[in-house]
């Protein structure tokens, strides 16, 4: 009810828990369908449970992690304080009020009166993710004839406390910045410029908010009662005012959030599954003849039950091999010692199966051996984790990131609501700390990502038959060939 009224620009909620995960996502699409913000500040979030992760993908795409990434997906803005939460609604509501729908601040400008200012602005956009706009060669040429010889042209730009002397100086800035096509929006930084110098520059930023369709916010880091007529006079043209730069970022970021959000998809796209891919699970090896019908890339390997059907499967395969044990109640097979490899010759491969296959039982004298899998031996220029976690309220989530050794070290990790899209997928993988090294960073060869992102898409789709069946299904590490190489999953992790 409240999404349809006219007088509601944004909505604020406070939760501690979901319930209803669709319900909550309903409510956020609409939200975000009506062009209306949801202002979130959730409690509860440093809950128990999430040290006692059976798998990786456990570690990394906990509750928290989980819901975060659903509210980013759909566009819900979180905040961690009710300050935050104000200055979120302040801007929104400026917006709605100067009669127009949002407008994303991306590629932003920011044009200060002080260059410390500026610097704080510059890198609190770097850590929100905004991204600062190159200017056009117009406005180039503009702004280095308007900015003092002390001041700096190049964004963010800093006109300095000349305006104090020259006040039509922030007018001209605001023009020539205002009408460069590369400028999303504009944050207009003011420190101590108050009397009438500050009604003058009050005046310049109205003027130009009535000019233009883009957002114009400013940062005036004065006492409130030294600016309280220029207040005014920016409250009366709806231009959103903050008393501190950072706080004005966080904001801008929030909205340029909200805008970017994907609207609902309704299937991965890009990916058939062929029959057979919903069959029942019934243990590692029926999982892995799913797999394999889906189109996903597991390594050559076999399933063997002694040392001779291993050496035999070897010579099949091709020196080197590596033979591990496979058991769904083994979850880390190398940690318990239970890979052996590199095995270049058959009497390597029979003593390994006989070695893996005792050990086990040591190991764990309940677990349920399948047998011993004997794969090639797959060499890479990097690792990645592909995985699905069923959510208790928010179903499937596809989870990306460092593979092998860095999974958890590094928390190099990244949650997927689904259903998703290559498109998206791409923007994830992005998001990685790890994603630089695979596309050859300093010198590193590089990766067939393509390769990764097909085996992200096709294990995202994969989950809507298996998601009812299976809490988590992990491939780590997913080995990432050279160049246009392909990958390879080496490893599978399951539980139901």
């Amino acid at each position: 009810a409240l999404l349809a009224r006219d007088d509601v620009a944004a909505l604020l909620m406070y939760l501690e828990t979901v319930r209803d995960g669709s319900c909550f996502r309903a409510m956020a699409a609409r939200a975000r369908s009506a062009g209306k913000p949801i202002v979130l500040l959730k409690g509860g979030n440093s809950g128990g449970g999430q040290s006692a992760a059976r798998s990786h993908t456990g570690a990394l795409a906990n509750d928290e992690a989980v819901f975060a990434a659903i509210c980013r997906n759909l566009g819900v803005c979180r905040v961690d304080t009710i300050a935050e939460a104000c200055d979120c609604l302040h801007l929104f509501e400026r917006q709605a009020l100067f009669g127009e729908r949002a407008r994303d601040p991306q590629p932003l400008a920011i044009a200060s009166t002080s260059g410390g200012a500026s610097v704080l602005a510059a890198d609190e956009c770097a850590r929100a993710g905004i991204r600062l706009a190159s200017f056009g060669p117009y406005a180039q040429d503009e702004i280095r004839n308007i900015v003092p010889r002390f001041g700096r042209a190049e964004n963010p730009i800093d006109v300095t406390g000349q305006i104090i002397n020259e006040p039509d100086l922030m007018e001209k800035a605001l023009a020539a910045l205002l009408s460069d096509d590369e400028v999303g929006g504009l944050l207009v930084l003011v420190t101590m410029v108050t009397g009438e110098q500050g009604l003058q520059v009050a005046r310049a930023l109205a003027r130009a908010r009535t000019s233009t369709e883009k957002l114009i916010a400013v940062a005036w880091t004065a006492p409130a009662a030294m600016i309280a007529q220029a207040a005014e006079i920016l409250a009366a043209h709806n231009v959103p005012l903050f008393d501190d730069p950072v706080r004005a970022v966080r904001a801008l970021s929030k909205l340029h959030g909200f805008l970017r959000a994907a609207l609902p998809h309704e299937a991965a796209d890009g990916v058939s599954m062929p029959d057979g891919t919903g069959a029942a699970i019934h243990s590692e090896v029926t999982l892995r003849c799913t797999l394999r019908a889906a189109g996903l890339p597991l390594c050559r390997e076999e399933i063997v039950q002694s040392a001779d059907e291993g050496a035999a499967a070897a010579r099949r395969i091709g020196f080197p091999v590596v033979a591990k044990i496979v058991s769904p109640n083994i979850p880390h097979k190398s940690d318990a010692g239970l890979v052996r490899a590199p095995l270049g010759s058959p009497e390597a491969v029979r003593h390994a199966c006989i070695e893996l296959l005792a050990r086990a039982r040591d190991t764990d004298p309940r677990a349920h051996v399948e047998g011993v899998a004997v794969q090639e031996l797959v060499k890479g220029v990097g690792e990645a984790l592909v995985a699905i976690k069923r959510d208790p309220q928010f179903g499937p989530v596809l989870v990306l990131g460092m593979g092998g050794l860095f999974a958890e070290v590094w928390q190099d990790a990244v949650v997927v609501p689904l259903p998703t899209s290559r498109e998206e997928i791409e923007r994830a993988l992005r998001s990685l700390r790890g994603y630089a090294m695979w596309r050859g960073a300093r010198g590193q060869r590089p990766a067939d990502v393509e390769a990764l992102i097909e085996t992200a898409l096709r294990t995202a789709h994969l989950a809507q038959t298996l998601s009812e069946r299976l809490r988590v299904l992990e491939f780590n590490p997913v080995i990432l060939r050279e160049g246009s190489g392909g990958a390879a999953i080496v490893d599978v992790l399951w539980s139901e």
